[in-house]
């Protein structure tokens, strides 16, 4: 038992971390909509800070718990990483997996738009 509360306490304080994260990036025009609207601190929390940040919050919820990926999807994604790095070679490879890796989700989607092909 105290192993299950030690993992939640671990869990639970990192996702609050990432909804506070992730609540700072989000557009202050959004916010104000919902607040003009007469939305209190609870429905803020319900429809723009929990699914704003659902998609980091899944991630980290993976990575904490060890889930794998199908092996299926884990070798589709090492070939594509192997020819990244074949045709971009290894420093170009290595700068830009580190600019991906620090890039927003908006960010990356905007790039992923922008790029030809």
């Amino acid at each position: 038992m105290a192993k299950i509360a030690i993992m939640f306490l671990i869990l639970f304080f990192q996702i609050v971390v990432l909804v506070r994260d992730q609540a700072a990036g989000l557009p202050p025009q959004l916010i104000q909509s919902l607040r003009s609207l007469g939305a209190g601190r609870r429905a803020l929390f319900r429809f723009v800070y929990v699914p704003a940040s659902l998609p980091a919050i899944l991630t980290a919820l993976r990575q904490s718990i060890g889930t794998r990926e199908a092996p299926a999807s884990r070798a589709t994604r090492e070939r594509l990483i192997a020819q990244a790095r074949e045709q971009l070679g290894e420093a170009a490879f290595a700068a830009a997996w580190e600019k991906g890796q620090a890039a927003s989700t908006e960010q990356a989607i905007a790039e992923a738009l922008a790029t030809d092909g």
